[in-house]
């Protein structure tokens, strides 16, 4: 083999390794910010659904007002425009939720793929771990695990 092509094999390798660590923390950080995005929506969804209930009683009450109507639809323009800011910001965190919920796990996957049969093995137990060498990051598996049980912990 060339020297020329052992280069392009050594820098590729190194190349790839320090990919790794990088996929897999931009996985966790997906994972996460989908999460987050989630657990917005509803509150969002419900805002909206307010807006527009305070929307229809305004419209109600201003039919009955004489020389108010301008105010009052000036109040409604401005729901009218918060409204659909809303729903703007709704869809945008939809749409970004559901791009980070597919490309979590897709990087999980090529990661998963990527490693070697001997470096995904556990040890047996904790004495193992300090003998096999340095810690690995954590899997997009282990995150959501511990999540869950974080989410059951009482808040102080």
């Amino acid at each position: 083999m060339a020297n020329g092509q052992l280069t392009l094999i050594i820098l590729g390798s190194v190349l790839v390794g320090a990919l790794l660590p990088v996929l897999v923390a931009l996985a966790v950080a997906l994972f996460r910010a989908a999460s987050g995005i989630a657990a917005i929506v509803p509150k969002m969804t419900r805002t909206l659904t307010q807006l527009e209930t305070i929307a229809n009683r305004a419209e109600l009450l201003s039919r009955g007002f004489k020389g108010g109507e301008a105010d009052i639809a000036d109040l409604l323009a401005a729901l009218g425009k918060l409204a659909r800011g809303l729903e703007r910001n709704l869809g945008i965190v939809n749409i970004v939720a559901g791009i980070a919920a597919a490309i979590g796990p897709a990087i999980a996957a090529f990661i998963r793929a990527r490693v070697a049969p001997e470096e995904r093995a556990e040890p047996h137990d904790g004495n193992d771990r300090e003998a096999s060498g340095p810690a690995t990051a954590p899997s997009v598996a282990d995150v959501r695990a511990e999540e869950a049980a974080h989410a059951c912990e009482p808040r102080a």
